[in-house]
């Protein structure tokens, strides 16, 4: 928990309002001895706190995000650098909130019941050299 407070503690890069709901992507450079930090959090109009939903150190890059519907998409960079996308249907938001999904250089820590991970940050993981152990 001490990660993800920390990740989130800068100003947000980006901030989307949808429906009395607040979604912010927050980046914290982690410097020369650590990854980057990318963090969503969303707050509802009555809630206290943001509530982290996604993190990630390191892989997936979260370049961006936008919401489409009751989809909020999540721009990342993946092979070669290409845009790719996570998809988070708004509707299932709450699963998000009680189990976010946490990412460590690639690799999936933390999941829940309504994430599907997309295939190309398996091919991120397997394929680029900044994920190769030396």
């Amino acid at each position: 928990m001490t990660t993800l407070l920390f990740a989130c503690s800068e100003p947000p890069v980006k901030e989307i309002q949808h429906e009395n709901t607040s979604f912010k992507l927050y980046y914290t450079n982690g410097g020369a001895l650590s990854a980057d930090f990318f963090c969503i959090t969303i707050k509802r109009k009555f809630d206290l706190f943001e509530h982290t939903i996604f993190f990630s150190q390191g892989d997936p890059e979260i370049t961006d995000i936008m919401i489409f519907n009751d989809t909020l998409t999540l721009y990342s960079l993946g092979v070669s650098n290409s845009i790719e996308e996570i998809d988070i249907d708004i509707k299932s938001i709450d699963e998000f909130k009680r189990h976010p999904i946490e990412y460590n250089r690639g690799f999936l820590k933390k999941t829940n019941n309504a994430y599907k991970e997309p295939e190309f940050i398996d091919k991120i993981r397997y394929t680029e050299p900044r994920h190769w152990v030396k």
